[in-house]
């Protein structure tokens, strides 16, 4: 088994795709308003120009609703906050691209010596403009959808591990839980057996499914079969409770960011807090 991460987010459009999008984008905008023909235009010196820029600014503009998508969903998935991704993305990808827009096409206008207010510009093609960055954001969004119903994610049913000389291939319904402390890592089973493993927690998160193991802080990522309830803390945090011991030294601490997700996941499974056993379990 390669130890390498397995990408389950949306990768969205290939760079090829969104240039050559870009590059029809440029023609259609210089070209669907003018009166002569395109062969007649290319000869021009000001349309040569102004496809250009209306290229370079097509590629920004698409990149950035690219990326913006892109990391929108590490932190607000549609499913889970939908109220709260709407907006993030109406400001990001729409607002700020449209005004990205505006400026650029106002420093553009500024070096050739026109004037954009006065020009066909905000008559004509910025309209479209401002449409086709909406419709980009909406085929972004028809894409996430479409690609987390009818493609699986991938996760690994494996893990491997070492003791003393051996290799293993660690089931993950045997992990209990897993731990990294520097640049050592280890799993515990449920036979109590202890094995070493390679793997950073970033890798282990998008290994495993983020519905049966869950990273509680740097250091911790535990199955959630193994998790009794939680005990909330200051600072808006909480400490696992879990059904089985555990060694001593391991931090239990959820932190902040991550104990709303716990409580969502928990809430799943009709786990309340402090649920199950009442103190922490360790052994020696």
């Amino acid at each position: 088994m390669k130890n390498q991460a397995i990408q389950t987010s949306v990768s969205y459009f290939h760079w090829s795709f969104r240039l050559v999008i870009s590059l029809f984008i440029a023609w259609y905008l210089n070209t669907a308003t003018q009166y002569r023909s395109f062969f007649i235009l290319i000869q021009q010196r000001n349309y040569q120009e102004a496809v250009l820029f209306s290229f370079l600014m097509a590629i920004g503009v698409i990149s950035g609703v690219h990326y913006i998508s892109f990391y929108l969903d590490k932190y607000l998935l549609w499913e889970e906050k939908p109220i709260l991704r709407t907006i993030a993305q109406l400001l990001f990808g729409v607002v700020a691209m449209i005004l990205f827009t505006y400026l650029a096409v106002a420093i553009y206008f500024r070096n050739i010596g026109g004037n954009m207010d006065l020009s066909d510009y905000m008559v004509l093609e910025f309209p479209i403009v401002q449409t086709a960055i909406a419709m980009l954001n909406v085929l972004y969004l028809c894409y996430y959808l479409i690609t987390k119903k009818l493609v699986p994610e991938n996760h690994e049913k494996h893990l491997k591990g070492t003791l003393g000389s051996k290799s293993f291939f660690i089931p993950v319904g045997d992990i209990l839980y897993l731990v990294r402390t520097g640049k050592e890592g280890y799993a515990v089973l449920k036979n109590n057996k202890t094995l070493h493993i390679v793997y950073k927690m970033s890798e282990l998160e998008e290994l495993l499914d983020p519905k049966k193991f869950f990273r509680a802080n740097r250091s911790l990522m535990v199955s959630l079969d193994a998790v009794a309830g939680y005990k909330p803390v200051k600072n808006m945090q909480c400490v696992l409770l879990l059904r089985v011991p555990i060694q001593i030294g391991i931090d239990l601490t959820v932190t902040r960011n991550r104990t709303e997700t716990l409580k969502r996941l928990l809430s799943q499974r009709a786990i309340k807090p402090e649920e199950g056993h009442k103190a922490l379990l360790v052994k020696g």
